[in-house]
């Protein structure tokens, strides 16, 4: 008793003090040390830190007693989340039993939050477990295991459990009673749905309440899981469901759900008496609070208020004479004792919730799913009343490999369908060993090397049941090994996948010599892609350089790494010899850097490339494609040249028709693989070669470009499609995006940045035509015209015009009543025929500029020479190098239509400019941060001001007569505008730091410099920071390392220590 008088304590003053209300938490401390004088629990080195950087005595009854509250006692086993305080849930190790004579083990596929659970681990809740403790109330899965006594289920078989706790693990003990088959109807998310909400709900309203046809059905807290369960049971069982949610978007889901009426929490009891005017006859409170005497007040005679919960953190008052008055009944729902007395009920309630949801009377809203290590994060947005719904974990989201082994055929890099090569499902987290790190992955690429490493056409086998994918970007989390724990919360970029744990997946374990820290200035779309391709071509032309010849061969050279070579060929003065299929390509080719481009269908092949041995004395051939053509190209070359394999790409078989060369000539036949390089080359070279590589993507010269976003859980339906968008090149990596929802996989292609050639004259107006009738056909609603207008990639997508037109109303409606619009710059497209047409867009007539937005359309031409509309890139941005597809940064856009309202351009402005104007005096945008937009409320305002002044300016230039001068005149406002209206609607207001032990985002912290007196600044928004002011921005090299840290705490940043001496 002594102890747990002594918890209780600790637990109020410990509260007071995280909420950094040390004087607060004096009086609890005082009676601890009356109620538990002697009390002695243990004490871990980090707690005694704690409490004498808070300037408390390390030995008092009150850090004992705290301390055993957040001391856990953890041993090796699967992943489970154990904690006490929400904030720090962990995942940990801890040894799994085998099932005693009635129970089973499950290996949980899926896993129920509850609102329960975030009271439970801040020990809130009517029980209160011993800790350390794992919780979670439901887990659906594949058992395992299964005790002598089980009949009802077997190894293998798919089944749901509902706990009193452990149901945040990887594989979970439970009793059998409690476990429930799953039918082949029913997904692993939507079972454990059904059990904790559904089932309170359903208890709620078919025993305690006897809910009948006809009645009235008010449901407080309408929006969480329990409140919607109830809204849909209610409807299957008769009746007429009043929902009450807090915010539009809450009230618009309990509609979706069933409700018949959604009301708002402000003037409820108004309202009641108006769409309830003979009061409700069941009243449905998992909320407690001001809510529940607004519903006491509201009740029928006969009615039953049912009492559920109390998520408002107020346990309500009532006036029991308003009881005896109405003569309604208050009830109380204690689902727990429920399942524990009443069992065979309990059980007869699961069938008729499973029947329910079998024959479709219901339907369960799952929120989002996150994988288990996010369980904190997910618990605490469901307290924050963030849910709407369900919220789900998994083990790991992953992308899991069908098939073993090599392929029988091989068809190549395109891809109609995932279905034959992989599943997404889920997977343990994996486990780092000696000199390993483990990786949440934040975005991983998919080269063409992972597509035919998918179908088994690649140099490796496949492992069946493991991730698939090799190359990504992440954030260190655990490791073992010196390097290994160096790299521990650092981002890096990695190259893995070949020891059965694969980068499309929430992680993946690589070797710790695989990873390389990114530099915080690069974007994570570039860091996922910067080390196949960009990494193969820096080491393949350290080989070119130290081959004795300022020339090389390369085949496959419209492929994203022959782009790359062209480019650091130019730059170092090499002259590239660049073998293509297409002569279409060969322009673009030049045009990045390649001296001489060699086509394979040409006439004169043969005798143009001997030219070539003979006058550039190539002695490297970087071949990807191992055919015979690649054969003959080495044999043409001189003496000492070596034929470097790094692909496959033909399936056809070379023969070296001159195999004496290789002893007379000293020529040489090799392999190449990058992995080989990162294990072989040393630390410095690695740093070396990998500094200059993000460098360069740095400064600019190589570039990322995404053109879809697809989440993960998306990817086997809508990856193929990505791909055919970006015209099935096998020249760019996709990438999978691990973000705060859910997994990501965003379509992305890697292109150097450059110039397109103009448009022909001929060629622009034939473009700029079908485009405006496509236009035309959308405001007119003529839908049989604008899909005329469609390309036939885009038809390939929609076979129909009813189904293309509903696309575009579903997901472009501004199109249909669009403003004016005027075209800008012609390009052509990088395969030498499409075209790219710029066009200049505004919301609606009279809009101010900051309406402004530039579309690319791509129009390809067809046989008979007419152009159709092959897709559209919209938005704030204007990029020329819109040749590898069309897409914007955050939706799929494979639709011919715009993405934003048509702009109101001025007759003058549309009518007199040329493109060639426009190309003068479009200006580039400027670049848009890839760190989250982060703003304090003075930062916001300061951004909209900047808004306000761009769109004054531009408004003072439209008042010049003369077109061209106006047009330069409002160039400067309009790209200011672009970037500041984006800035704005992407802005995060951040509040206030409400504790000053650690430095966070609004901190005004003072820190003392090695070689430099002390310095005070506010760490803001990138914006809005100014260094002569006293600010610098949170994504500042200093603010980065200064961010978490506490008083007296030394941090380094470059050569220098920096050591924080206050934090205001």
């Amino acid at each position: 008793m002594e102890i747990e008088q002594a918890r209780l304590l600790c637990l109020k003053a410990a509260w007071m003090m995280d909420q950094g209300d040390g004087r607060a938490a004096a009086p609890w401390i005082s009676q601890i040390k009356v109620v538990a004088p002697r009390v002695a629990l243990k004490v871990t080195d980090e707690a005694v830190q704690m409490f004498g950087a808070q300037g408390i005595s390390q030995d008092t009854p009150l850090a004992r007693s705290w301390t055993h509250l957040r001391t856990l006692r953890l041993a090796d086993g699967p992943d489970a989340v154990h904690r006490r305080q929400v904030a720090r849930t962990e995942l940990k190790r801890y040894t799994q039993e085998k099932p005693g004579p009635d129970e089973i083990v499950l290996r949980s596929e899926a896993i129920g939050l509850n609102y329960p659970d975030g009271l439970l681990v801040q020990g809130l809740y009517q029980m209160k477990p011993e800790t350390p403790f794992v919780p979670g109330m439901e887990a659906g899965g594949i058992v395992e295991a299964v005790g002598g006594n089980v009949t009802h289920l077997k190894p293998g078989d798919r089944a749901v459990v509902m706990l009193t706790n452990g149901g945040y693990a990887e594989k979970v003990l439970a009793p059998a009673n409690r476990a429930f088959p799953i039918p082949d109807s029913m997904n692993f998310a939507d079972a454990c749905a059904l059990m904790c909400a559904w089932g309170t709900s359903h208890h709620a309203l078919r025993q305690r309440a006897n809910l009948q046809p006809g009645e009235t059905l008010l449901v407080l807290g309408a929006a969480g899981s329990t409140g919607l369960a109830a809204i849909s049971i209610g409807k299957a069982m008769g009746a007429r469901v009043i929902a009450v949610a807090s915010s539009e978007e809450k009230q618009q889901a309990c509609l979706e759900a069933g409700a018949d009426i959604a009301l708002p929490y402000d003037g409820l009891r108004e309202a009641l008496k108006q769409h309830a005017p003979g009061g409700v006859d069941v009243g449905f409170d998992p909320v407690g609070g001001a809510a529940f005497d607004v519903a006491a007040r509201a009740m029928a005679r006969n009615g039953r208020l049912l009492v559920i919960g109390f998520a408002s953190g107020e346990i309500p008052k009532l006036p029991v004479n308003l009881v005896l008055l109405k003569e309604y009944s208050l009830v109380g729902v204690f689902w727990g004792a429920f399942v524990a007395k009443e069992p065979e009920v309990y059980a007869a309630n699961n069938r008729e919730l499973f029947a329910w949801h079998s024959e479709g009377r219901i339907k369960t809203r799952i929120d989002e799913q996150r994988p288990l290590s996010e369980a904190a994060i997910a618990l605490q947005r469901i307290l924050d009343r963030g849910a709407i719904g369900k919220t789900i974990l998994t083990p790991m989201n992953a992308l899991i490999l069908k098939g073993d082994g090599f392929g029988n055929t091989r068809t190549g890099a395109a891809i109609e369908t995932l279905e034959p090569y992989l599943e997404y499902g889920a997977l343990p987290v994996p486990t780092p060993g000696p000199g390993q790190v483990l990786i949440k992955v934040r975005m991983a690429s998919i080269n063409p090397s992972d597509l035919y490493f998918i179908k088994g056409e690649y140099g490796q086998p496949r492992i069946k049941g493991v991730a698939a994918g090799f190359e990504g970007v992440g954030d260190v989390v655990d490791g073992k090994g010196f390097y290994a724990k160096y790299l521990k919360g650092k981002r890096v970029a990695f190259v893995g996948g070949v020891n059965g744990s694969g980068a499309w997946a929430d992680y993946i374990v690589v070797e710790a010599a695989m990873c390389v820290v990114v530099k915080p200035a690069m974007r994570d779309e570039d860091a996922a892609g910067h080390v196949v391709n960009p990494v193969t071509a820096w080491t393949m032309f350290d080989i070119v350089k130290g081959s004795g010849s300022k020339s090389f061969v390369f085949t496959a050279a419209f492929s994203q790494l022959g782009k790359l070579m062209a480019g650091l060929s130019r730059d170092n003065g090499y002259a590239m010899i660049a073998v293509i299929r297409k002569e279409s390509q060969a322009a673009h080719l030049r045009e990045l850097g390649a001296k001489h481009v060699l086509v394979q269908s040409d006439p004169e092949f043969a005798t143009r490339l001997a030219a070539l041995m003979k006058s550039e004395k190539p002695r490297v051939l970087l071949d990807a494609v191992a055919n015979q053509l690649s054969a003959d190209i080495f044999t043409a070359m001189p003496t000492r040249a070596r034929w470097i394999v790094y692909g496959k790409l033909d399936t056809e078989a070379p023969a070296l028709k001159e195999p004496g060369q290789l002893i007379f000539m000293n020529k040489k036949i090799e392999g190449y693989w990058l992995m080989n390089w990162f294990r072989q080359a040393s630390i410095l070279t690695k740093l070396k070669t990998l500094r200059a590589v993000q460098n360069r993507f740095i400064s600019g010269a190589w570039s990322t470009e995404v053109v879809a976003t697809v989440r993960l859980a998306d990817v086997m339906r809508d990856l193929p499609e990505a791909l055919r968008i970006g015209d099935g090149k096998a020249g760019g990596p996709c990438m999978t995006h691990p973000t705060t929802f859910l997994s990501i996989l965003a379509a992305s292609l890697m292109a150097v940045l450059t110039t397109l050639a103009p448009a022909r004259a001929n060629d622009a107006a034939t473009a700029q035509s079908v485009i405006e009738s496509q236009i035309t056909a959308f405001l007119n609603d003529d839908a049989s015209t604008a899909y005329s207008f469609a390309a036939p990639s885009i038809k390939q997508l929609y076979p129909d015009q009813t189904r293309f037109f509903d696309m575009v109303k579903r997901g472009y409606q501004p199109v249909y009543r669009p403003g004016n619009f005027a075209f800008g710059r012609s390009k052509i497209a990088a395969d030498g025929t499409s075209v790219v047409q710029e066009v200049i867009i505004q919301d609606d007539p009279g809009r101010s500029p900051a309406n402004l937005t530039t579309s690319w359309c791509a129009t390809t031409p067809e046989p008979d020479r007419s152009h159709r509309v092959d897709g559209t890139r919209a938005g704030i941005a204007s990029r020329p190098d819109f040749h590898l597809c069309s897409a914007s940064r955050n939706i799929r856009l494979h639709a011919p239509a715009m993405h934003r309202r048509r702009l109101a351009v001025s007759v003058a402005f549309t009518k007199e400019e040329s493109s060639e104007t426009a190309a003068e005096t479009q200006l580039p945008d400027r670049p848009i941060s890839p760190h989250p937009n982060l703003v304090t409320p003075t930062g916001l305002k300061q951004l909209q001001a900047e808004l306000d002044k761009a769109r004054g300016e531009f408004e003072a230039a439209n008042s010049i007569d003369d077109v061209n001068e106006k047009r330069r005149q409002q160039a400067g406002p309009l790209r200011d505008a672009r970037y500041f209206a984006e800035r704005v609607r992407t802005a995060q207001i951040m509040p206030d730091p409400t504790s000053h032990e650690t430095v966070a985002f609004g901190s005004t912290v003072t820190y003392s410099r090695d070689d430099k007196p002390a310095q005070t600044y506010r760490i803001v928004g990138e914006d809005e920071a100014d260094p002569r002011s006293g600010t610098i921005s949170f994504a500042s090299p200093v603010a980065r390392a200064l961010m978490g840290k506490a008083v007296g705490d030394v941090v380094e940043t470059g050569e220098h220590e920096l050591e924080v001496i206050a934090i205001a």
